[in-house]
């Protein structure tokens, strides 16, 4: 389904970061985009693509409707390894910047033409080297593109919830300023539905060990932990949670000054999950979204009052927690 559906039926909701996934190749910038390749065109007598339709949709989501568009790198396809050298790291963020990022006279394969993202999120599910230096080098391209423009730029990570999560390694270490970090509390014995309502002290659930780590090992001291679930009970993903459950382990994170919202696996799941949605929404304090159906796709289309804020620093307000769907089954099969 083209990304342009969820634009249509979905600007309106609280959701406020949208991560595409996923780059499964960071050295030759293979992005599968699953369903929705019919959307992308073979640059003639080239083995690059073009995808116009996400470029539009992109472009769309940002300028009308305000919300954050990342790239997500890894996911469970990816293989590469990482990088042989720091060297290699380097230029493969320079490369991933040139085409991914504002255009400009290095670009030479941009996916989304002119259509920029608003920064990275790294999904690493197996061991990878000379992340760090990928990772920083990144980052200061991004720094540097907001103090010349005023755009802000994101960048965040998905740990699975085992702390520390050793397909990260370093990059969780505080060498790495991230923004949020998406812990994906399903799939594992610490994941939300090992969570005890009622019980302070949480003896699997470990949302706590994460603020601790926002707290004392972070480099970035605002830094935000996302909540991640999984939007439906969808095999092969477990740990999945609804209703009064799902609202009891939301209260109890929201007690925590790290938390910073839920993160949902994934948009095409929760899409046809509205009451997960609803659930959601509710529990972190917002008022429940308007639910309408949609005659064309039989698809429910959830509408909340758009949110104002300047595209330009897309800056989320402080004491204000968000909502982040996965944008990710749309557009790689995993």
């Amino acid at each position: 389904m083209p990304m342009a559906h969820y634009r249509r039926n979905v600007y309106h909701i609280i959701v406020k970061l949208i991560p595409i996934s996923f780059m499964s190749n960071l050295g030759n910038e293979t992005v599968n985009l699953a369903n929705s390749e019919g959307a992308c065109m073979q640059v003639n007598g080239t083995q690059l693509a073009f995808c116009p339709e996400m470029e539009k949709d992109i472009n769309e989501c940002q300028e009308v409707y305000n919300k954050t568009i990342t790239l997500s790198l890894g996911g469970s396809a990816y293989t590469g390894g990482g990088f042989p050298t720091v060297d290699a790291a380097v230029a493969a963020a320079d490369n991933i910047w040139a085409n991914f990022g504002p255009p400009c006279e290095n670009s030479t394969s941009r996916l989304f033409g002119n259509a920029s993202i608003d920064g990275f999120d790294f999904d690493f599910e197996s061991s990878v080297n000379n992340t760090v230096p990928f990772a920083n080098r990144l980052r200061s391209l991004m720094d540097a593109s907001t103090m010349k423009t005023g755009r802000q730029y994101y960048l965040t990570s998905a740990p699975q919830c085992p702390y520390p999560d050793k397909n990260f390694g370093p990059l969780l270490d505080g060498s790495v300023r991230f923004d949020r970090v998406m812990v994906q509390f399903y799939n594992n014995y610490c994941g939300v539905d090992s969570f005890l309502p009622g019980n302070e002290t949480q003896t699997v659930f470990n949302f706590a060990q994460w603020d601790n780590w926002a707290k004392t090992v972070s480099s970035n001291p605002d830094v935000k932990i996302m909540l991640g679930i999984i939007g439906g009970d969808i095999p092969p993903n477990k740990g999945f949670i609804s209703g009064d459950q799902l609202k009891s382990v939301i209260s109890y994170a929201k007690g925590f000054s790290s938390f910073g919202g839920v993160m949902v696996w994934d948009m095409t799941v929760v899409y046809n999950n509205t009451d997960v949605f609803k659930t959601a929404v509710s529990a972190l304090g917002r008022d429940a979204p308007h639910i309408e159906p949609v005659a064309v796709a039989s698809h429910p289309e959830i509408i909340e009052s758009t949110r104002q804020a300047s595209m330009s620093s897309k800056n989320w307000p402080k004491g204000e927690f968000c909502l982040v769907f996965m944008l990710a089954l749309l557009f790689v099969a995993v």
